[in-house]
């Protein structure tokens, strides 16, 4: 396992709302590659606007992308979105968005993270299994939020579904139950 604290490393904030983690990692790890993930428009205007305003990280100090993670690529996708949470599969929705899968973009891009943070309001159990080829390969560094029960219910899964994929790559987990 790489030490994060010697060495640059690929960020992936999926989930980035306003960039804050980006940012923190940015700080941190200066000289890092941070790319922030956020499907939501509203929420990556706001990103956008954070990660200008802290020039004082370098130019840029983090990549931004309007897309979002999934288990399939959907390039101009209806979908709904209503404040945090993304449905993918309702007809008819009222939002364009872009979605891919992790192993795509890592594929497209060459960027291929050390270190995630993935808080996505149950998504994980759609992302992962559009990451898992790089994720075998790459072995980056996980920090993912576990949601309630009934957040995942609307994707027909539970926390242990989402996570056993990582235990069979030999991945372990580290539980802290009051993050805040």
């Amino acid at each position: 396992a790489r030490r994060l604290r010697d060495e640059p490393v690929v960020f992936f904030d999926v989930g980035a709302l306003y960039g804050y983690f980006s940012l923190v990692v940015k700080s941190l790890y200066r000289q890092s590659t941070a790319l922030a993930f956020e499907v939501n428009p509203e929420s990556y205007k706001a990103l956008r606007n954070n990660v200008a305003a802290n020039t004082h990280l370098g130019r840029p100090a983090v990549f931004c992308c309007n897309l979002g993670l999934s288990d399939q690529t959907h390039l101009a996708h209806q979908a709904s979105l209503q404040g945090f949470r993304l449905d993918e599969d309702t007809a008819g929705g009222q939002t364009i968005v872009d979605l891919m899968r992790l192993d795509d973009f890592s594929r497209i891009t060459s960027f291929v993270p050390d270190l995630m943070k993935i808080d996505v309001e149950g998504y994980q159990s759609r992302i992962l299994p559009g990451a898992m080829d790089t994720i075998a390969a790459a072995k980056p560094t996980i920090l993912m939020e576990f949601d309630e029960p009934h957040i995942l219910e609307r994707f027909g899964k539970t926390n242990a579904d989402v996570v056993r994929p990582l235990f069979d790559l030999g991945y372990s987990m580290l539980w802290t139950s009051d993050h805040r």
